[in-house]
């Protein structure tokens, strides 16, 4: 702005170029431009306008990045004499609706995993501790004094020698009640 203001002819009125110049950048994403008259002022529902386009961020979200829109008035002086007054305003909150869009994106994508990587964990916890059941059914027929009870020596190292144990114990028991049949 302040270049194009340099640059400007001191004999004639610069308000026709400049209002071309800026005309021909189309809609800014991130800055309003406007032309005044030099005692006209920019309209008090410019930034509450601009606010209320980015109407998907959360106020919260808004305060915590702490952006707002900012106003500059470039004054227009050629020759010593003022023309009109250029108003920039900067309008955050296009860009803070893509930061929010993709923060939600990304929050749907961490959850997603993280809820597969549980699944996973509990699925693997489940088939690694299932001998457990296992040493449960025979821990109770033993209890329950059944003869013949024998598991089956499979999974971890513990699982296996714990189940070699059991299954020893239940020999030991079959023989011992053996013996006290022979005995009676």
């Amino acid at each position: 702005v302040l270049a194009t203001i340099a640059n400007l002819p001191e004999n004639e009125d610069p308000l026709p170029a400049l209002r071309r110049r800026y005309g021909s950048l189309g809609n800014l994403r991130h800055a309003e431009v406007a032309i005044l008259a030099p005692n006209e002022t920019a309209p008090s529902d410019w930034l509450e306008k601009i606010r209320h386009s980015g109407q998907d961020v959360p106020e919260w979200f808004v305060k915590l990045v702490g952006a707002s829109p900012r106003v500059v008035t470039i004054p227009v002086t050629v020759g010593g004499r003022a023309y009109s007054n250029i108003v920039v305003i900067s309008n955050p909150f296009d860009e803070l609706e893509e930061i929010w869009s993709d923060m939600l994106w990304l929050a749907a994508i961490s959850l997603a995993v993280t809820i597969i990587f549980l699944m996973l964990v509990l699925l693997f916890l489940r088939s690694s501790l299932a001998p457990f059941d296992a040493l449960k059914f025979g821990l109770a027929q033993l209890e329950a004094g059944k003869s013949g009870v024998r598991l089956a020596v499979s999974g971890a190292t513990e699982f296996r020698s714990i189940a070699a144990a059991l299954n020893s114990l239940g020999a030991t028991l079959d023989r011992v009640k053996q013996e006290n049949r022979e005995l009676v």
